[in-house]
């Protein structure tokens, strides 16, 4: 009995960083349409919840990545993985409250591997799983995604370079509406699954659920719903800071990141990789502003950051 509460408690914990998760992360694929007038505020907000609940309902590779393939099965046990949530919340909420874009996912991973390795030992973590499906990725989908972007970025000025601005700015304002829809049905795709992998993992160490089996039908509408509803809350603070705390942007570039990181990691999910959007998508908005900006023209880097964030 004790066993059965403590499942439940993991599940609705899940439930809860999942929501969470929508509101925190809502500004990834928002910000930008929002910032250049592409899509009216509320719109996108609504938008957004409802293609992150479709995009959690396309895949669950990476719920399987999470249930079956980073910890040893025998050692886990519900309350490890209780507290594991725990500390990814706290995160979620202080990031939140003081509007810095974090990353959701890393914050879910960073409190289970540190939760198993005190709970169970460093043993049960499968080390080479983690650095392949989290680090790595981590570290090449934003360089990825800010090179696309600005390759996309260059094309689209190169392309309608002699086409009036009161033409085009209309079909990129368009343009960005999509590929930011296509950002929100991404982030659903990969941060929903975690949420299920979080939940399947837990049935697994009860032994509610077969090991090596998927999230079930119930688990993956659940946390569908869970993360649509919390994008719809809004994660205002953040937007604020995505859309014009860190840089400026226009059409062009607006809609060439959209499309950059919907592809990183719509791809990602499909591999089954722990990716975060909230790196991905500032990378990928940054970059093709470095780009095309005639004063950051030999610039660094690092340089064309400070000058966007001053």
């Amino acid at each position: 009995m004790t066993e059965l509460f403590v499942v439940i408690t993991v599940i609705v914990v899940a439930l809860i960083f999942d929501f969470t998760n929508g509101f925190h992360d809502s500004a990834n694929a928002m910000a930008g349409p929002i910032a250049t007038g592409a899509i009216r505020p509320r719109t996108a907000v609504i938008l957004g919840a409802f293609l992150n609940l479709l995009g959690a309902c396309l895949s669950t590779e990476v719920a399987k990545t999470i249930s079956g393939g980073f910890f040893d099965d025998q050692l886990i046990t519900a309350s490890i993985i209780l507290a594991g949530l725990v500390g990814a919340i706290v995160w979620n909420l202080m990031t939140w409250l003081f509007g810095l874009p974090s990353s959701s996912s890393h914050a879910l991973f960073g409190g289970l591997i540190g939760a198993v390795i005190v709970g169970a030992g460093i043993a049960s973590v499968h080390g080479w799983v983690s650095v392949s499906k989290v680090l790595l990725p981590a570290i090449v989908a934003p360089l990825v995604a800010g090179i696309a972007a600005a390759w996309a970025t260059r094309q689209a000025y190169r392309i309608t370079r002699k086409t009036p601005s009161v033409h085009t700015d209309t079909g990129f304002k368009h343009g960005q509406a999509f590929t930011a829809s296509m950002v929100a049905l991404a982030h659903g795709t990969s941060d929903g699954q975690k949420t299920m992998g979080v939940i399947t993992l837990v049935l697994v160490a009860a032994n509610l659920q077969a090991a090596g089996t998927g999230p079930q039908m119930w688990v993956i509408i659940t946390a569908g719903l869970a993360i649509g509803l919390g994008t719809y809350s809004g994660g205002w603070r953040i937007m604020r800071t995505m859309g014009k705390g860190i840089v400026q942007i226009e059409t062009p570039q607006g809609a060439a990141s959209g499309a950059a990181t919907s592809a990183t990691i719509l791809a990602s999910a499909h591999l089954g990789f722990g990716l975060s959007t909230t790196p991905s998508a500032p990378e990928a908005s940054w970059v093709p502003v470095w780009a095309e900006e005639p004063r950051f023209a030999g610039a660094s880097p690092a340089a064309a950051w400070s000058s966007l964030g001053s």
